[in-house]
Order: C-alpha cells, then structure tokens, then sequence
C-alpha cells in the first residue's frame, strides 16, 4: 500500500476507488464507518460511488436515506445503488415507501429530489 495524504481529497478518493473497484471485501465496513463520521461528511458522494462497486441490494436502505438527506451529488450517487437494486425485501420496501412519503409531506424539496423519491416507489410496487 502506497501512503497517501488523508488531507488530499483526491487522493483519498482515488485509494478508496482503487480499493472498491476491486470489491475488496476489508474496504467494505470501513466505507460504511467512514460515512457515518462527520469528518468525511464532504466525502460523501466519493464513498457512496465507491459502494456501487458492492451488492447493491444490502445497501438499498441505507442508499435511500442517501437520497432523503443528501445534497445533489450524495442523493445521484445513492440513487444509482437505488437503481441497481433488482430486488426488495417488502419489510424493508414498505419501511422505504413510508419514511418516503412523510419526506414528501413535510418537506420542501427541489424538483431533482422529488423525481428521485417518485421513481423510487414506483418502481418498486
């Protein structure tokens, strides 16, 4: 393993994508570490690119909330995970579907973001 420097965003997001591209199976839990630590909270969308080299359908949850939260880049980055899921579990699809349309209720979201949620139950019905 070379050293890179933590502080370098581009190099950091080049050694997480050269080691998700190769599905290494270590790098996995600690995408998931990094994404929940504020410090790499502009790194999000790196690390969620870096997912869809993974399975996407144990991520689709967690990809939706992405898009629920996320700005631009993190919720187009989870969609593609969303997107990739072919199958869903209806416990998992109906809990989806529910946190979905109270965000739609109660929150004032741009256009992009509310095509992404409208697609997302609809495809999955």
């Amino acid at each position: 393993m070379q050293r890179f420097d933590p502080n370098d965003v581009g190099d950091f997001n080049n050694y997480i994508l050269d080691l998700a591209e190769v599905s290494d199976p270590g790098i996995y839990e600690v995408i998931l570490d990094l994404l929940e630590q504020p410090t790499f909270k502009d790194r999000k969308a790196a690390l969620i690119y870096a997912l869809q080299n993974y399975p996407s359908r144990p991520l689709f949850e967690k990809a939706v909330g992405w898009v629920l939260t996320g700005g631009y880049e993190v919720a187009n980055e989870a969609f593609t995970i969303v997107e990739n899921t072919e199958v869903v579990d209806s416990d998992i699809m109906d809990r989806v579907k529910n946190k979905i349309q109270i965000t739609l209720e109660t929150e004032m979201l741009p256009d992009w973001k509310i095509e992404l949620l409208e697609w997302i139950v609809d495809a999955y019905e």
